[in-house]
């Protein structure tokens, strides 16, 4: 069923774009209205189930008695949009909209903003991408995967590296990240609002911010990591999730247990190849020879740029596209 947010504030041009980026913006169950005055909310409340009012702090303080009224004898959820950074209780006013979003789904209690495509969603996939030496390589091609896969299935990317590059895809950081998530996780509170709440958009690319601290990546044990996924997946809508593997084999093999598919990169040199060996006799000795059914072997063209402008975006209709269009199977098939 799908849920309407009523924004309510003095400036009309102000809601109105929100409501318009919100909508459009976002794939969810959840439609926002925009109103300048009260009494408009109240006339189109006869005919409409309101589930969230977004309000300006003022209008809010000068009806509280009224506005706040739930549907019959339900309590809606009211979030308050305040002018000033520091107005604790409230949510900043003129933050950007998704950050604004983000707010208002961790402070939610009753409202599920659930996707519109959930009850499509396919069995899901977890694709892991590996290479025990061309580190720069992981992100360029798990990333260029992830954004032409977005156009078959929806598609979440997670980077477990100490120093991702993908964080040079925006110009600025988001306000969450991976560590968010995993503290949310183990308070056992991660749930699908939350999850939502975090996720980072960049055209037709979605990821959650890798972990800012090493530190912070440190302490991990890939059982966590392993749990973190599965819990994504099950609270939210996508079908495919890309993870960009740590160094660490320790880490990284106990998330290929649930992945359907591991891209590991062979390599062209000496010591590329070599280190590649060492990973076989890895996986020889271990008691995880199960995974030598889904490790797949890659060797795709080289990436050499020296530009950032457009870097990622190169990559999708360059030759490194082409590879993961004509040779990886979760594209192909």
């Amino acid at each position: 069923m799908e849920q309407i947010m009523a924004v309510l504030t003095k400036e009309k041009l102000y809601s109105e774009r929100l409501c318009k980026y919100l909508n459009f913006k976002r794939r969810m169950n959840m439609t926002a209205v925009s109103f300048d005055n009260l009494e408009e909310l109240r006339d189109f409340e006869k005919r409409h189930r309101i589930s969230v009012i977004l309000s300006d702090k003022e209008i809010y303080k000068a009806q509280e008695a009224d506005i706040g009224r739930g549907y019959g004898d339900t309590e809606k959820e009211v979030f308050l949009l305040s002018e000033d950074k520091a107005d604790n209780g409230c949510i900043y006013k003129y933050q950007p909209a998704d950050d604004i979003l983000s707010d208002i789904m961790l402070k939610t209690k009753n409202t599920v903003f659930s996707s519109v495509y959930s009850s499509m969603k396919r069995e899901p996939v977890v694709i892991g991408v590996y290479s025990p030496s061309i580190q720069s390589f992981k992100t360029a091609f798990s990333v260029t995967l992830c954004r032409i896969l977005q156009k078959y299935k929806r598609t979440l990317y997670i980077s477990l590296e100490e120093f991702s590059d993908v964080m040079m895809i925006k110009e600025s950081e988001g306000r969450y990240s991976l560590s968010d998530a995993m503290y949310q996780y183990r308070q056992g509170e991660l749930d699908q609002n939350k999850i939502l709440s975090m996720i980072e958009h960049y055209e037709d690319f979605e990821y959650i911010q890798p972990m800012k601290t090493i530190d912070s990546i440190d302490i991990m044990r890939g059982e966590e990591y392993v749990e973190l996924i599965e819990c994504i997946l099950k609270n939210s809508d996508y079908e495919a999730i890309v993870v960009d593997l740590p160094v660490y084999l320790g880490i990284a093999s106990d998330i290929m247990d649930i992945c359907t598919s591991v891209y590991v990169y062979m390599g062209k040199d000496f010591l590329a190849k070599y280190k590649l060996d060492e990973f076989d006799n890895y996986i020889e000795k271990s008691d995880k020879l199960f995974l030598r059914e889904k490790i797949k072997k890659i060797n795709p063209p080289e990436v050499m740029s020296v530009q950032r402008i457009n870097y990622f975006d190169n990559l999708v209709y360059g030759e490194l596209g082409d590879y993961i269009r004509e040779n990886i199977s979760e594209v192909v098939s």
